[in-house]
């Protein structure tokens, strides 16, 4: 069976991922191991032996809401964000002047796999008004 966490999947989390899912185990006891993910994330998630995983919004609404069930958000308790909700920010060193979409689109190229972290409503934002702030933007991400 396949179970993973692979939001934010960083050696510095591991101890809070193991953490997370020993509580879920505590209240599930008959719950896999947690197992590392493959290199293809939308394989495993739409694999008949997936147990649990975790992704972002673009993914579930483009590719997998139809083949897999939705059964939490969670609430990072984030100043200013509604619950289940989190910001993205864009940062530059102070003085310069970057090319805000080229840098929003390389930041997506070097990312590119389906992880929303805010592109798609940052570029909308661009589109829609030149005075746009990223900082203004909340995304939902799907446990």
């Amino acid at each position: 069976m396949i179970a993973h966490l692979p939001m934010y999947d960083v050696s510095k989390n591991y101890q809070a991922h193991q953490r997370l899912w020993q509580a879920f185990r505590d209240l599930m006891p008959n719950a896999p191991a947690l197992t590392r993910h493959s290199d293809n994330l939308l394989s495993d998630w739409l694999n008949p032996e997936l147990f649990f995983s975790q992704t972002c919004g673009l993914p579930f609404r483009a590719s997998l809401r139809r083949h897999v069930k939705l059964i939490a958000t969670p609430n990072n308790n984030i100043e200013n964000c509604a619950p289940g909700f989190y910001h993205s920010v864009i940062l530059a060193r102070k003085g310069s002047a970057p090319d805000l979409i080229k840098m929003t689109l390389f930041s997506h190229i070097m990312s590119l796999n389906l992880n929303q972290a805010g592109l798609p409503r940052s570029l909308l934002g661009l589109v829609e008004n030149p005075n746009f702030a990223p900082e203004d933007t909340q995304h939902r991400h799907y446990l």
